[in-house]
């Protein structure tokens, strides 16, 4: 038989009960990510090929696209276009873009196809190139990926390859 004392228990119990299994599905509800958003980036918005071959979001934010003609970054709003000029050694040894990667120190690698390896310098805005003159060396060929592992000195390996 439920006595008043009982039954009161039983509510308060209830209540702390309701009152967890609420709090735990609210926290849950908020604690759901963001939802995703896409943006189409063309030709018309500025994009320098529509064949992208690559892309990589930095640690500001930025986007940055590799494609047959150029490498693109885009901001959110803006597209800045870089490209490279033989004669100045300060532009990307190549404008087909094979591969891109950001290291722990937050430099941003450029690997061409036959241009070899270039490092983005971002308070200047240029790029310093690796190049080997040795036909079919590493650096000739398309870098079309990279690796890196720690050292003393800076370490990247790239493969080649289509």
């Amino acid at each position: 038989m439920l006595t008043k004392d009982n039954h009161g228990k039983r509510m308060i119990r209830f209540t702390i009960l309701l009152f967890f299994a609420l709090h735990c599905l609210y926290v849950g509800a908020s604690a759901q990510p963001d939802r995703l958003r896409f943006e189409r980036i063309l030709l018309e918005q500025g994009l320098s090929h529509a064949s992208v071959s690559c892309a990589l979001q930095d640690r500001r934010g930025f986007m940055w696209i590799g494609t047959y003609d150029g490498l693109c970054r885009y901001d959110g709003q803006h597209i800045k276009i870089f490209r490279g000029n033989l004669p100045d050694s300060t532009t990307l040894s190549s404008n087909f873009i094979q591969s891109l990667y950001q290291d722990r120190q937050g430099r941003l690698w450029v690997g061409t196809v036959n241009g070899g390896l270039c490092e983005f310098d971002p308070v200047k805005e240029q790029f310093r190139r690796y190049l080997h003159a040795i036909p079919g060396d590493l650096l000739a060929d398309p870098v079309a990926a990279f690796a890196v592992r720690q050292c003393r000195r800076r370490c990247l390996r790239c493969r080649s390859g289509p």
